[in-house]
Order: structure tokens, then C-alpha cells, then sequence
């Protein structure tokens, strides 16, 4: 009788202190300073590829074809955003912007285009104005081939969607 009382205080202590913590979240995305560990600076330089630091820290590219007399702007995050625990950079590029909503066939082309990697984001500027973008997450510890390729790929995606959506305009 003991072993019953005493096994069932044990179970109603553990369903009080179940009802009582609390329930689990979202991952909770902040913004970090890169670790001293990770070397994403020598990462970006192995690359190869230009590119310049803004006043954030953000890395500002240029990628372009010679062939198709295009280019398109790639921006990486300077600053990790920490992922459940992981460090994360983002890589993006602007494919199309306007001063209003985007259009339902804009919206539609954006929503409905897949990559095995990536997806189109739509954002609002504390301005107004909309701007819509390619965007791949990559560990922060990345090594530079695959940060090569990733730069690339973003870059060709958002420019292929660019000329989708606004002709042959080559302003991004």
C-alpha cells in the first residue's frame, strides 16, 4: 500500500511540475557578433571574389555574366544570427522593388518559384517601400567553395527573377 501511495505522489509531483513549466517556443533568432573561432573574413577572402564591408559589417559583392552584359548586388550578413545554438549568415539578393504592394502576379511568380536551396522573401522598409529578395542560409563556419558557389547561385537566381519580373532592367 506504501509502494502504491508513495508511486502515486511521485507521478502527481512530476504532472504539477509538467503543467507548471514552461511550454516550449520558437527558436528565438537574435543577432550575434561573429566568434572569435570562426574565421569568416578568411573565408570570404579565399573566395576570390570582391567585395566590400559596409558600415554594419554587412559584405557587399557584385557578381556578373560578360556573355549576358549583366551583374547583380549579393550581400552576406556580417553579423550571425543564432539559430537554436547555431551560428547562421545570410545571403541575399534584391530581384525586384517598388514604392507599393507588389502585384498579385509579382506575388504569384515569387510564391510559387522553388529551389532545392533558398526562397524568395518579401520585406518593408521602415520607409515604405518593398523589396523583394533571394535568400540562403549558411552555417557561419562555412567553408569557402561552398560560400563561392552559394554567392553565385544567389546572385544568378535573383538576377534570372529580376529579368522575370521587370524585362531586361539590369538596376539591381
Amino acid at each position: 500500500m506504501n509502494r502504491i501511495l508513495l508511486t502515486l505522489t511521485v507521478f502527481s509531483l512530476a504532472l504539477t511540475a509538467t503543467a507548471q513549466a514552461p511550454k516550449a517556443t520558437r527558436a528565438i533568432t537574435k543577432l550575434s557578433a561573429p566568434t572569435a573561432a570562426v574565421d569568416f573574413d578568411g573565408a570570404m577572402k579565399k573566395t576570390k571574389l570582391k567585395f566590400e564591408k559596409d558600415t554594419d559589417g554587412d559584405y557587399k559583392l557584385e557578381v556578373s555574366w560578360t556573355k549576358e552584359k549583366r551583374s547583380q548586388i549579393v550581400f552576406v550578413r556580417g553579423k550571425a544570427a543564432d539559430v537554436q545554438g547555431e551560428k547562421m549568415r545570410e545571403v541575399w539578393s534584391i530581384c525586384w522593388k517598388g514604392d507599393t504592394r507588389p502585384s498579385a502576379e509579382v506575388l504569384e511568380k515569387l510564391l510559387t518559384t522553388r529551389y532545392k536551396a533558398g526562397a524568395f522573401q518579401l520585406e518593408k522598409s521602415e520607409e515604405g517601400k518593398y523589396f523583394a529578395y533571394f535568400r540562403i542560409d549558411l552555417p557561419e563556419d562555412v567553408k569557402a567553395p561552398l560560400l563561392d558557389k552559394v554567392i553565385n547561385m544567389v546572385g544568378e537566381v535573383s538576377d534570372d527573377m529580376e529579368k522575370e519580373l521587370t524585362g531586361d532592367a539590369d538596376d539591381l
